[in-house]
């Protein structure tokens, strides 16, 4: 919850920032954000992981010996080189993380529990939640 709130305000200071600069946005416009108005804020969980994450860890899974409780790394490289998606962050993972991909909770539902908590300590008018598969077919014709 504390890095929803930080990640929010620390977009409310970058836009103030850049209205005291001067600084049009994208396009040469001028900026949407009015800090005089009310606010309101679109929060966007995703539902699942990136196909970049899920391709690595599958790679893990395919190459994790149980009796021998070890991953094969070379193994792992040629499976990722074949499909093109080495990453140096594949260290980083490890077999207890790659076995266990759902969270406990949803984290949509914990947003929309907390809604009155957001629009109190941020001074918001209106919060609005999707899972990114929503707003995908929210911007679709």
């Amino acid at each position: 919850m504390r890095g929803t709130l930080k990640t929010i305000r620390d977009a409310e200071i970058t836009l103030l920032k850049r209205l005291q600069k001067g600084k049009k946005g994208k396009g040469g416009e001028d900026a949407l954000f009015d800090p005089k108005k009310p606010k309101a804020v679109r929060i966007y969980v995703a539902t699942k992981f990136p196909e970049w994450q899920e391709t690595c860890v599958q790679a893990v899974k395919d190459s994790y010996s149980s009796p021998d409780d070890k991953v094969d790394d070379a193994k792992v490289r040629d499976i990722l080189t074949e499909k093109g998606q080495f990453k140096k962050r594949m260290s980083e993972i490890g077999v207890d993380a790659a076995f266990l991909r759902t969270l406990l909770f949803s984290e949509s539902e914990i947003l929309k529990n907390l809604l009155p908590y957001l629009k109190k300590s941020l001074s918001l008018e209106d919060v609005e939640i999707f899972s990114v598969d929503e707003a995908s077919q929210r911007e679709s014709p």
